[in-house]
């Protein structure tokens, strides 16, 4: 399972893309789930791959320790994250 975690108009094929709304009027987002990156509805250990493209520059500083955490939890043993900023 491959996460793009706050994809905002980006939703990549091949992926369950994330975000915690639908957008805005001059920025619509269609995600395939709609939550925060620090609650994430996955179980422990289940996700192979997390993109985080432009998403923890905008978050305040304690939220961007809780949504690593929460990333860190779902990431199965030997997955990969990207961050891009």
């Amino acid at each position: 399972m491959r996460l793009n975690v706050g994809c905002g108009g980006h939703a990549q094929e091949g992926w369950i893309n994330i975000d915690r709304s639908l957008g805005s009027k001059g920025f619509p987002c269609h995600p395939d789930i709609l939550a925060d990156v620090r609650d994430l509805p996955f179980k422990d250990d289940t996700v192979d791959a997390i993109y985080c493209g432009h998403l923890l520059e905008h978050l305040p500083l304690d939220d961007v320790v809780s949504a690593l955490q929460e990333v860190s939890r779902v990431l199965r043993p030997g997955g990969r994250m990207a961050v891009v900023g």
